[in-house]
């Protein structure tokens, strides 16, 4: 039967699909820059190139060793990894090409949900709990991701002729930083008590990441089996991706599929449809040189947004650190 669930199911096989089609039309590339890591690089931008992607295999490398370690088997502990991998290439593709501040998974089929659906749960509850471990802590109802910021982080690098690799010592060094301020911070407010009453990281915890094992352990069933849904999305998103690269005519995207069963688009949604009005009118009417020079005035529009919401911030701090209670203050993101 279709139930709201099978919408996620089926955003799951569009991530998938446009993971494939990523994939291979990156192939060429991806393909040199594995022979380069293990070969080494034949000129500067090949040699640069192997060094990220020898820390990429050894970070997957060690993920996997985890996982064993805690009692995972090995082929599906490197399952968990590549699907990992393979959610953080078409979240940070969104935000590289379409411009989302705002992405996440299909609402309602976390990771942990898929990769128990390609594994099965006939293992012992301890061989299933560290392949938990990898939805719940890292693709759990997510919101901002490391890798699309990276992605931006890269990109402004270049263009203001950063050497890479002090980029890169810098953004390890920003991400560690932040990962031990954020370890700090959740830690003192959820044992001072002084949290946001908000049940749904705890439900989310249990629903889409322990429920399945408490059902190994009870003896229960699985639900029904997704891949129907699965193999909808992923064909919704391969004829759309094929179809937009054989004709300049087609007027869809792929991205449309992967964007639309996340919770953030109930939020969002109006605001894509007035910039897509926006600039079919510029582009019909002006042409490419009104585009161009409407371009500062769209990203002043962006700023604006990202000031008022800091500007808010700082004063709600400040007013709750005074004892007043305000009403709702305005967001950036939904939420």
């Amino acid at each position: 039967p279709v139930e709201a669930q099978s919408a996620a199911q089926a955003g799951v096989g569009a991530f998938a699909g446009e993971c494939l089609l990523l994939l291979w039309i990156g192939r060429k590339y991806y393909g040199a820059a594995v022979i380069a890591a293990l070969r080494g690089g034949r000129d500067e931008d090949q040699r640069a190139v192997a060094t990220y992607m020898r820390a990429l295999l050894i970070g997957a490398g060690a993920m996997v060793a985890m996982l064993v370690t805690l009692g995972a088997p090995l082929f599906h502990a490197a399952l968990a990894v590549l699907l990992l991998l393979g959610f953080m290439l078409v979240l940070a593709r969104m935000v590289a090409e379409a411009g989302i501040p705002f992405v996440q998974t299909p609402t309602g089929c976390f990771l942990t949900e898929v990769l128990f659906s390609l594994t099965g749960v006939a293992l012992p509850a301890t061989a299933l709990a560290p392949l938990m471990l990898v939805g719940a802590g890292l693709m759990s109802d997510t919101r901002e991701n490391l890798l699309p910021y990276a992605v931006q982080a890269e990109y402004l690098g270049d263009r203001a002729g950063v050497p890479r690799r002090r980029l890169s010592a810098l953004m390890l060094l920003v991400a560690a930083t932040g990962a031990a301020a954020c370890t700090a911070m959740v830690v003192w407010i959820f044992y001072s008590g002084d949290h946001i009453p908000d049940s749904w990281p705890l439900s989310t915890l249990s629903r889409d990441n322990l429920q399945p094992l408490a059902d190994v352990v009870d003896g229960r069933p699985p639900a029904d089996s997704p891949w129907a849904a699965y193999g909808i999305g992923m064909a919704v998103v391969g004829a759309v991706g094929i179809a937009r690269m054989m004709f300049a005519w087609w007027p869809l995207h792929p991205l449309g599929a992967i964007v639309v069963p996340s919770a953030s688009t109930a939020f969002i949604w109006f605001s894509f449809f007035i910039g897509w009005l926006v600039k079919i009118a510029v582009m019909r009417y002006g042409g490419v040189g009104l585009y161009q020079r409407l371009r500062p005035f769209a990203i002043g529009l962006i700023v604006g947004e990202a000031l008022v919401a800091a500007v808010f911030l700082v004063i709600g701090m400040a007013l709750r650190w005074a004892g007043v209670n305000l009403p709702q203050l305005p967001h950036f993101l939904p939420g």
